[in-house]
């Protein structure tokens, strides 16, 4: 772990509040749009960097004066929910979907991986599937 004292916590915002350097005489304002996911596939740290930069600009706009305004979206999920809907429809019967639906242990993350890489796969070589999920 990390201790900032509290007195060197103070002089830092003292500082920086002093700082002309710290604000900018433009009010204007800025919109930060970063993040996009794919939802459909199991999160992991690269998800984080466009949130990390994101936010680290957010900040040293902020500290300039500047009013930001950001938005950290998961991005268009449309598309992939479409594919895994119409994979599990054509690829499972009426009694597997009902098992799927009535018991939510089957659908671990890495079932919704397998199939969302099985309509992948189909979604890019049947263009047919690729409409209907759409």
């Amino acid at each position: 772990y990390i201790y900032l004292r509290t007195e060197f916590v103070q002089y830092l915002l003292n500082t920086f509040e002093c700082d002309p350097r710290s604000k900018d005489s433009k009010s204007e304002t800025v919109l930060l749009d970063y993040a996009s996911p794919n939802i459909a596939k199991k999160l992991h740290v690269g998800h984080l960097r466009s949130t990390l930069i994101g936010n680290a600009l957010q900040r040293i706009l902020t500290f300039r004066g500047y009013n930001v305004l950001s938005v950290n979206h998961v991005g268009d999920w449309g598309t992939q929910f479409g594919m895994l809907i119409a994979y599990i429809l054509k690829s499972h019967s009426s009694e597997q979907i009902e098992i799927l639906l009535n018991s939510p242990h089957h659908f671990k993350i890495e079932t919704l991986t397998k199939f969302y890489r099985a309509a992948k796969e189909r979604f890019d070589n049947d263009s047919e599937f690729a409409r209907e999920a759409k």
